[in-house]
């Protein structure tokens, strides 16, 4: 992992924000906002099958609070994001726990926590058998899955997890209407479970690639995505 942390602290412990995959463009006005961001390192699909990427940034939240007094940050507030794997990576995170067999068992720090308490998902999958309904040969290359009946469609589906208890959760969709199925699929099931969920479907955004320009341009994005974090990491 990187750590980016502020020229001059704003806050002390400084609330902490982990990059996981494709928003770069966000760390600099993140840390400019007074966050310590932390691009994060994780093992991908296909050489590496889930939930491997998933336990790689649990541990690195763990190691995180570890070292809190360390690098001045606030373990309590802690916030992640991410978009296509990233996204899902992100997302799982955010709405599992020590009880969802996730954190791997003997990747240390078991004492502390991995839950994260602010979560924005651009184009991530929510439904492993939605996401992959017309390509299951690419389900079962690039992650495993043999077919929809194996009990991992649901392991590592975020929309399996979701509870009243998780955290809020930013959901932003670019235009193509799967990727925006799969948001505003996650943020129904989270409402319907009480959570807090906000589904933004992004104006002339690419996969993982915001407009130039518009209220939805990358501009205006890094003053949503920024605001988010800072109404909920406090």
């Amino acid at each position: 992992m990187t750590v980016v942390t502020p020229a001059r602290a704003l806050r002390d412990p400084a609330p902490v924000v982990i990059h996981l995959k494709l928003m770069p463009e966000f760390i600099q006005p993140l840390v400019e906002r007074g966050f310590i961001v932390v691009n994060l390192d994780w093992r991908e699909p296909p050489d590496h099958k889930l939930p491997v990427g998933v336990q790689d940034v649990k541990c690195g939240i763990r190691y995180l609070r570890a070292n809190a007094e360390f690098y001045h940050l606030d373990p309590d507030q802690i916030g992640v994001f991410g978009c296509s794997r990233g996204g899902h990576t992100a997302a799982m995170v955010g709405v599992t726990d020590a009880t969802d067999d996730m954190e791997g068992g003997t990747f240390g720090f078991a004492e502390q926590s991995s839950r994260v308490q602010a979560v924005v998902m651009f184009d991530g999958i929510a439904d492993f058998r939605t996401n992959y309904a017309d390509a299951l040969a690419e389900l079962n290359e690039i992650h495993g899955i043999a077919s929809f009946d194996d009990p991992l469609v649901s392991y590592l589906s975020p929309i399996t997890y979701a509870t009243k208890d998780d955290h809020p959760f930013l959901l932003i969709a670019s235009n193509d209407e799967h990727w925006r199925g799969q948001a505003k699929m996650l943020a129904d099931g989270l409402s319907t479970q009480g959570a807090s969920a906000t589904y933004l479907e992004a104006e002339n955004a690419g996969h993982c690639q915001f407009a130039a320009g518009g209220p939805h341009g990358l501009e205006n994005m890094i003053t949503i995505v920024s605001n988010f974090f800072e109404e909920t990491l406090k």
